[in-house]
């Protein structure tokens, strides 16, 4: 397979508490920066990005790897696709594997430790009741195609529910009282409302979220209709 070079991305202050994982797998750890990121993108994600782009650049034959437990980085795969370049996406989720997979994105799907909250913690703890995998699959296949009849979901978009076509969808809807973080929650509130709701075009709204509140699911987001003329 030849060599391999891994990097970690995170909070400066993650260094010490991962030191001896990230030695022992022989990681290194590249420290980002997270203040003033209030409708701003990510900035673990744009560092990333910009890192992939070096190696792209420096050497094409090269295959990247993006580790996630989200599919975030599904449009940045395929615009490395869309330059020739090979890459792999790693996701812990079946609903986020099967999203690569309609976009034609190579996966892996890794597992996530037992002590790390997830979807099913995050669903049990809001709803009351067990997570069914089988369900949430049918419920996020149903929410997708949904989104992406309604036109909240571009021509070149999956039918998957996306936290930037959730958003748009509770905004236009007058529905920002239901929850969006995280996305797997929100598919679940948006299921109800998908018959009445209203059709739009995705490219008329912009999305905006800030870092911290999607960690802590409050409600740091907004989505602004785009005028034209103005920037």
């Amino acid at each position: 397979l030849g060599s391999v070079q891994a990097s970690c991305f995170g909070a400066p202050h993650l260094a010490q508490r991962w030191r001896k994982v990230l030695e022992h797998w022989e990681v290194s750890f590249e420290p980002v920066q997270r203040e003033n990121t209030t409708d701003k993108a990510d900035p673990n994600d744009l560092a990333i990005m910009k890192a992939a782009d070096l190696i792209a650049s420096a050497s094409p034959s090269t295959i990247i790897a993006i580790a996630s437990t989200d599919t975030d980085f599904l449009e940045y795969h395929l615009q490395l696709k869309r330059r020739g370049m090979s890459s792999l996406a790693l996701v812990p989720y079946a609903s986020d594997e099967k999203r690569c997979q309609q976009a034609d994105v190579p996966v892996i799907r890794f597992q996530i430790p037992g002590t790390d909250p997830g979807f099913a913690e995050a669903f049990e703890d809001y709803f009351g009741r067990p997570y069914d995998e089988e369900e949430a699959e049918a419920v996020y296949g149903k929410v997708g195609e949904g989104l992406k009849r309604l036109g909240y979901l571009s021509e070149m978009e999956a039918p998957f529910p996306t936290t930037r076509a959730l958003a748009t969808f509770f905004h236009v809807n007058e529905l920002k009282e239901l929850r969006l973080y995280p996305w797997s929650l929100a598919a679940f509130e948006a299921l109800p409302f998908l018959s009445g709701a209203r059709e739009v075009s995705a490219q008329r709204f912009n999305f905006y979220e800030a870092f911290a509140g999607r960690r802590r699911a409050q409600d740091a987001w907004h989505v602004e209709e785009i005028v034209p003329g103005l920037t």
